[in-house]
């Protein structure tokens, strides 16, 4: 199919057919930092676990968030219940869900 029209969350190709939305996997380093609740930005900030430690330091030296990047699922599932457990199973959905536009990051990578 040949596209006609694309932005953000939907796609037209020439058939005219609507595609949609395009999830937004890549986000700013911010975005993704706000996601965590006050709590647990709190535990992260205060850390001396290595695997936390290297979460912080990938996040501080990062351009942006890709939410399917295997290091960042990692880290997400160490906060986990099958981890460190200070995100619930909800909490790491919602840390890796698509994001928003607001959230995009359009920078170069």
């Amino acid at each position: 199919m040949i596209t006609i029209i694309e932005t953000d969350s939907h796609k037209i190709e020439a058939a005219g057919t609507i595609v949609g939305p395009t999830p937004i996997r890549i986000i700013t380093v911010g975005s993704f930092k706000r996601r965590f609740g006050a709590d647990v930005r709190k535990l992260v900030r205060e850390s001396t676990i290595d695997a936390i430690l290297d979460l912080k330091e990938d996040m501080d030296l990062a351009l942006c968030i890709d939410l399917d990047d295997e290091y960042t699922v990692a880290g997400v599932n160490t906060l986990g219940p099958n981890g460190l457990g200070w995100l619930d199973s909800q909490g790491v959905a919602d840390m890796l869900q698509d994001g928003t536009s607001k959230e995009a990051y359009n920078g170069v990578l």
